[in-house]
C-alpha cells in the first residue's frame, strides 16, 4: 500500500558476523592497545611517558589494564559503545593525532572473544562498570547496554583508567590463547605496529612482559644521507594532513627491508615489499625492481598525520592501507622516485665486490644509523661518492679465499712479507708465471 515502509534494519547477528569474521585476533586486540593510547593523548596529548597497557590473556579469560585516564561517562554513554560514529560526533574536537576513528575497534575486539564481558572505567570523577552477557544481548532487540555500577567518586591520579575482561571465551580463541607461538606472533606484532607509540614512552606489558618497540633508523654519514621529503596536503575542508617520506639504507637484513606505513603513529604496514608499496610497479619510463636480497639494504618510511583520522589511508582495521586513496597515491609516487635513486645505488654497490677498489663498500662501512629525527630533509637520495669505472670493472677481477693460520704465516714467513693480501698477489703471481705465462 502507498506510504508502507519496508523494514531495512539489520539484525544483531549480522552486524556482529560482518564485524568480527574478517579481523584477525591479534588485529582486534591491537585495536584495544589503540584504544589506550588514545585515552592516555586525551589526558596528555603527544606525552606518553608514564603512560602503560597490561594484557593478560590464557586459554580462560582475557583481560587489558590501562592506566590511561579511564572512559568518560558522557562518552561512554553516547559514543563510545555505539556500532560506529554518529554524525554528531566530531574526533578533531579532543586531542590530535587519534588513533581510534572508526567506531567498530573495541565492540569488534570484545564480541570477537568471548560470551561474557565487563569493563571497568575510572576517571577523576567518577567509576561505572558495564557488564555483557553476549547471548542475552542477542535475544534483546534493543541495541543498548546496560551500566551496572555508577559512582560518583575520584580515583587517585595513579589508579585512572580501564579494565576489560572477557571470559567464557569461543573455543578458537580459548584454543589460540593457550598456544605460545600465538602469543610470540602477538607480541612480535604489538612492537612492529606500536614501535612509534613506545618509542614516545608508552609501555605495554603482554602477559608479564614488557615489549619494546622497532627503532625507525636510516644509515647516513658525510658521504651518503638519506631521502627526506615532508609535504602539506589540504583537503576542500581546509583539513591538513602532513606527510613524511625517508627512504635510504642500514644493515643489511630480509626481515626488515620494504616500506613502513605509518599513521599518525600506528604502523599499518612493516616491511611491505609488494606492489601497493611500488615494488615491481613502472615509475616514468622505468619499472621500479621486484624485491631480491640485494636490496636488503633498503628501508622506507612513510608517515602520515592528521587531526582527523578520517583523512589518513587505512583500513578499518589498520592492517592495510587504501591504495586509492589520493594522499597515498600522492606518497606513492614520492616512495617510488625514492626507491628508484636507492636502487641505483644498490646496484652499483653490488657490482662493485668484483672490483679491486671498492669506494662505495668503504662508503657504506662508515654509515652510522641514526633515528628518523635526526634525518636531514633532502629531496634525493645524497651519495658523494664516485663507483668504480666501467674501465677498471674489465680489467681487474678480485680473487679471495681463506686458509689455515698455520699455512698463511709459513707462506709469508718464506715470502718475507707480513700482508696476507700480499702474500695472495705473490703467490698468484708464481703461479701465473709458472704455469699460466706462455
Amino acid at each position: 500500500m502507498p506510504g508502507d515502509t519496508v523494514n531495512a534494519e539489520p539484525t544483531k547477528r549480522l552486524v556482529v558476523y560482518v564485524l568480527t569474521k574478517d579481523v584477525l585476533l591479534d588485529d582486534a586486540i591491537l585495536d584495544l592497545i589503540d584504544n589506550a593510547i588514545d585515552g592516555a593523548k586525551r589526558q596528555r596529548g603527544s606525552k606518553l611517558t608514564g603512560k602503560e597497557v597490561r594484557v593478560t590473556l590464557s586459554k580462560n579469560s582475557f583481560e587489558i589494564e590501562d592506566n590511561c585516564g579511564g572512559i568518560p561517562y558522557e562518552l561512554a554513554r553516547d559514543h563510545a559503545f555505539r556500532f560506529g560514529r554518529p554524525e554528531e560526533y566530531a574526533p578533531n574536537d579532543g586531542p590530535s593525532e587519534m588513533i581510534g576513528n572508526f567506531g567498530v575497534g573495541m565492540k569488534r575486539a570484545l564480541l570477537k572473544m568471548g560470551r561474557t564481558i565487563k569493563v571497568v572505567s575510572r576517571t577523576a570523577e567518577r567509576y561505572f562498570e558495564v557488564t555483557i552477557d553476549v547471548g542475552k544481548w542477542l535475544r534483546d532487540p534493543a541495541w543498548t547496554f546496560e551500566f551496572s555500577n555508577v559512582q560518583d567518586r575520584k580515583s587517585p591520579a595513579g589508579k585512572v583508567g580501564t579494565s576489560i575482561t572477557v571470559t567464557d571465551l569461543y573455543p578458537g580463541v580459548s584454543e589460540q590463547f593457550g598456544l605460545q607461538q600465538f602469543i610470540v606472533k602477538l607480541k612480535s606484532s604489538i612492537e612492529a605496529k606500536q614501535a612509534d607509540q613506545m618509542l614516545r614512552g608508552f609501555s605495554i606489558v603482554v602477559n608479564g612482559e614488557h615489549l619494546s618497540g622497532m627503532q625507525m633508523v636510516l644509515g647516513k654519514s658525510r658521504l651518503i644521507g638519506p631521502f627526506n621529503q615532508n609535504v602539506i596536503l589540504t583537503n576542500a575542508r581546509h583539513e591538513q594532513v602532513r606527510l613524511q617520506v625517508c627512504a635510504g639504507i642500514d644493515e643489511p637484513n630480509n626481515d626488515l627491508a620494504g616500506w613502513y606505513v605509518i599513521c599518525n603513529g600506528r604502523t599499518v604496514l612493516r616491511a611491505d615489499r609488494s606492489n601497493q608499496t611500488g615494488w615491481g610497479n613502472k615509475f616514468d619510463s622505468d619499472r621500479i625492481p621486484s624485491y631480491h636480497h640485494q636490496y636488503a639494504r633498503f628501508r622506507g618510511f612513510v608517515m602520515f598525520h592528521s587531526d582527523v583520522p578520517d583523512n589518513l589511508p587505512w583500513n578499518t582495521a589498520k592492517s592495510g592501507v587504501d591504495v586509492e586513496h589520493p594522499y597515498y597515491r600522492r606518497a606513492l609516487q614520492m616512495m617510488m622516485l625514492s626507491m628508484k635513486e636507492v636502487f641505483v645505488f644498490l646496484n652499483q654497490l653490488d657490482r662493485e665486490s668484483d672490483s679491486l677498489e671498492q669506494p662505495l663498500t668503504e662508503a657504506v662501512v662508515k654509515l652510522k644509523s641514526v633515528p628518523l629525527s635526526k634525518v636531514s630533509e633532502s629531496r634525493s637520495f645524497r651519495v658523494d661518492v664516485d663507483p668504480v669505472p666501467a674501465s677498471e670493472k674489465t680489467t681487474l677481477k678480485l680473487i679471495r679465499y681463506k686458509k689455515p693460520v698455520s699455512q698463511v704465516n709459513a707462506v709469508m714467513a718464506a715470502l718475507g712479507v707480513s700482508d696476507p693480501s700480499v702474500a695472495g698477489e705473490q703467490t698468484f703471481d708464481l703461479y701465473y708465471e709458472m704455469n699460466a705465462d706462455r
